[in-house]
């Protein structure tokens, strides 16, 4: 039986973004996995584990993006991308807002669409049209993205980014500096410092760096 023509010339051509990336995939999903099991019924495990989903499906479709052999393999495997860069955003937030027992807020019927439908949309226009990358252009290492910087869309994103986290940011935090427990202040700690790197470092490489056509 012949494999779609995205899977054979990549997987042979892997080189150590794709290596990395992979890898970065399985830990992602080995840790979702350990807390769903630590605890199915805590809402906080199961929003961890659709979280580490989330980033798991970015990198397992990132490792054929960054050795594809051709461009239509390159945009094949960026669109399954957007299911993971598409959706984290909210996913974290929805985390952060577990992590902080935001109880009152997580009740409201309005709050979950506010959260999700965006993403939704982001993710259709990213299968549709142009969001955060224009094209992609082959070089030595890696396939490299050509910025939208000039799209509505890549500003809208952006600002959906930058919203979300900096709400969620200061909701963990207050909540944070107000419990008296230590094991609660390290765990969201923790939490926090690690999104806020994922976050810094995905929106330099990803979005900051390709406008700047570095």
């Amino acid at each position: 039986m012949d494999l779609p023509s995205h899977f054979p010339s990549e997987v042979s051509a892997l080189n150590i973004f794709s290596l990395l990336s992979f890898f970065a995939s399985i830990t992602y999903f080995y840790l979702g996995l350990y807390a769903f099991r630590l605890n199915p019924k805590a809402r906080l495990n199961r929003v961890f584990l659709i979280l580490s989903c989330s980033f798991g499906i970015w990198a397992f479709a990132y490792a054929f993006v960054y050795s594809a052999s051709d461009k239509e393999s390159v945009l094949f495997w960026f669109k399954i991308s957007a299911l993971g860069w598409g959706t984290f955003v909210g996913i974290s937030l929805h985390f952060l807002l577990a992590l902080s027992k935001s109880e009152a807020v997580l009740r409201k019927w309005w709050v979950y669409p506010a959260i999700y439908l965006p993403e939704v949309l982001f993710v259709y226009r990213a299968w549709t049209g142009v969001i955060t990358a224009r094209d992609f252009v082959q070089t030595p290492l890696a396939w490299y993205e050509v910025s939208a910087a000039d799209s509505i869309w890549f500003w809208l994103f952006t600002s959906y980014i930058v919203c979300c986290f900096i709400l969620g940011g200061l909701v963990t935090w207050k909540w944070r500096s107000g419990t008296k427990q230590i094991k609660e202040k390290k765990q969201t700690q923790i939490a926090v410092f690690s999104l806020v790197a994922i976050f810094s470092l995905g929106i330099i490489t990803n979005l900051v760096l390709p406008a700047l056509n570095i």
